[in-house]
C-alpha cells in the first residue's frame, strides 16, 4: 500500500505496510527531502486532525491504500514547527472537447 504525504507544494508517495511505525515512514521521508533525521518531521492525519506519533503504526490509524497525511518540519534554529500548509490545485476542464468513439 501507499501513503501520498502532502506538504505544502509537494507529494510523496510512500510504499509501506500496514505494520510499519511512523517513525519508519519519517525516517523515510527525512532521507527523501535531505534532513537530518525523524525527529524534524511530524505527520498528521487527515480525518482525525491529530499527529500521528512515532510509535503507532498504519493499521493502528486505520489508514487505507492512498490515504492522505500531512507533513510538517520542525522550523529552522526553532523548537518550533511549520503550519500545516497544503497548495491546492486546480485543473481547468473543457467541456468542448470532441468525444473519442
Amino acid at each position: 500500500m501507499y501513503l501520498r504525504v502532502k506538504r505544502r507544494n509537494q507529494t510523496f508517495f510512500v510504499l509501506t505496510e500496514p505494520h510499519e511505525s511512523f517513525l519508519k515512514i519519517k525516517e523515510t521521508l527525512a532521507g527523501v527531502i535531505g534532513i537530518s533525521g525523524p525527529g524534524q518531521v511530524q505527520l498528521w492525519h487527515t480525518n482525525k486532525q491529530k499527529e500521528l506519533l512515532d510509535v503507532g503504526t498504519v493499521s493502528d490509524q486505520e489508514l487505507e491504500n492512498d490515504a492522505i497525511v500531512y507533513m510538517c518540519l520542525k522550523k529552522e534554529n526553532s523548537d518550533q514547527w511549520e503550519e500545516i500548509q497544503v497548495t491546492k490545485i486546480e485543473m481547468e476542464h473543457n467541456n468542448n472537447r470532441p468525444s473519442v468513439e
